[in-house]
């Protein structure tokens, strides 16, 4: 049974609040965001035993893959507004070789609306969610290949949605991503200098590197250190320990 309650540490290093529209309320939104996530994962974890008559194990539900975090995720955000949908649809227009207009859908995991921003006016948030690994052992500190892919294809589809631009006059629109990373070590390999890469801050200047600086990327980092008896083994590899979980948002 979880007893003590679970927190979540804040990094801004990458992020300039005074360069961005809406900078303040954007923190503040994403930290809302990951502290009702963490609580929500929480709850269930509590209410699992109570509800179903047996202990739920070892795992927190933001451990898992990211369609299953899509229903945390959407309880968190419903606790900050009622006005949110997914996969929500929006068109972008093109031109082929012979002037003829096409249409292509592009979805993002969340649309929501809070009001109001600094300037007076609704803020629409586009985000869209990815969840991958970060293991020191096998990358000495660097991203992994499918971490690397699945950070470029964040990005894309946050790009796409910014190029598409939803044409909500009187809306400030906010282009966010968000990376769930699980930070695991191996038991096996102890390796020197590997404990001061195994960090959840080493993994935030291992994101930034692998963003094209041309993106000009603001980032929230957002960590929380797994108690001891959350360190899920993964079950395909005995001897490898996630210890950290990171949420990463990157606002475009």
């Amino acid at each position: 049974m979880l007893k003590d309650r679970i927190d979540f540490s804040l990094i801004d290093k990458y992020y300039s609040t005074d360069n961005i529209i809406n900078g303040r309320l954007i923190k503040k939104f994403f930290r809302d965001l990951i502290n009702n996530v963490v609580e929500q994962s929480e709850t269930y974890y509590k209410d699992y035993e109570k509800i179903l008559g047996k202990d739920h194990g070892d795992t927190l539900p933001f451990c898992y893959n990211e369609i299953i975090n899509y229903s945390q995720f959407a309880v968190s955000l419903n606790q900050i507004t009622k006005i949110h949908l997914s996969e929500f649809p929006f068109r972008k227009h093109h031109k082929n070789n012979i002037e003829e207009e096409y249409d292509t859908i592009r979805k993002l995991d969340f649309w929501c609306a809070v009001k109001e921003g600094a300037r007076g006016k609704a803020i629409n948030y586009f985000i869209e969610l990815k969840t991958s690994y970060f293991c020191v052992d096998s990358s000495k500190g660097t991203l992994t290949t499918t971490a690397k892919q699945r950070l470029d294809s964040l990005i894309g589809q946050v790009t796409d949605m910014k190029k598409i631009k939803p044409p909500w006059d009187g809306d400030d629109n906010v282009y966010m991503g968000i990376m769930t990373f699980h930070g695991y070590k191996s038991k096996t390999k102890n390796e020197k200098g590997y404990e001061d890469l195994y960090s959840p801050a080493y993994l935030l200047d291992a994101v930034k590197t692998n963003i094209d600086g041309r993106k000009k990327p603001q980032l929230l980092y957002s960590y929380i250190e797994l108690p001891e008896k959350l360190q899920n083994q993964w079950s395909w590899q005995e001897n490898d320990i996630c210890k950290f979980v990171s949420f990463v948002g990157i606002i475009l």
